[in-house]
């Protein structure tokens, strides 16, 4: 940061830029949900650029000094954590919420095989019932068990592929030069 390690060059520092006083408190707290953590996290470390939702007006730009500039991402994000601390689910966390339980349930329901309608006619304890596995999980497990299901998803649509086409084009006079699989892994490098 370029300060004197003194508190009162801190406190100099903090008083001229609240917003990031109070991103970086809340972050350091550690209540925050994940997808205002995530974007604090960032703008600590110093990887979030200006993007069009947090760049300014283009009037204002020319008028705004690079410090002027440099803040507006931490204005906008102190904005949408007062905006969160100040929302019903905030003050509630055993609340469900849409990034938390709604979204687990829908995924849920679909490996399950289970309609909205279906879903909709559950009381909230028998909702709570189908997460209760969920929850128990460690979350390392938690991961994997998803991603072996979302692979197992993939792997079944690609095999009945290949067994729906077997045959097809039998009476051709030329074979085809390859038939080629690739795995759709996005760690792998590209091709």
């Amino acid at each position: 940061w370029g300060l004197e390690g003194s508190l009162p060059a801190l406190r100099d520092y903090f008083t001229t830029r609240p917003a990031e006083a109070l991103v970086r408190q809340a972050l350091y707290e550690g209540r925050l949900p994940e997808y205002l953590a995530s974007r604090a996290r960032a703008l600590v470390e110093g990887g979030m650029a200006l993007s069009p939702l947090t760049a300014l007006p283009r009037g204002e730009q020319g008028a705004q000094s690079e410090e002027g500039a440099r803040r507006v991402p931490w204005d906008t994000l102190a904005d949408m954590i007062w905006t969160w601390r100040h929302s019903p689910v905030a003050t509630q966390p055993g609340t469900h919420t849409v990034h938390g339980s709604a979204w687990r349930l829908f995924r849920l329901a679909q490996h399950l095989g289970l309609s909205g309608g279906e879903l909709r006619a559950l009381s909230l304890p028998d909702l709570e019932a189908l997460l209760a596995p969920l929850d128990e999980l460690p979350t390392t497990l938690r991961g994997a068990l998803w991603q072996c299901a979302y692979e197992h998803h993939y792997r079944d649509e690609l095999i009945n592929a290949l067994a729906n086409n077997h045959g097809r084009w039998a009476a051709r006079a030329q074979r085809p030069q390859a038939q080629i699989v690739f795995c759709i892994d996005d760690r792998e490098e590209g091709i």
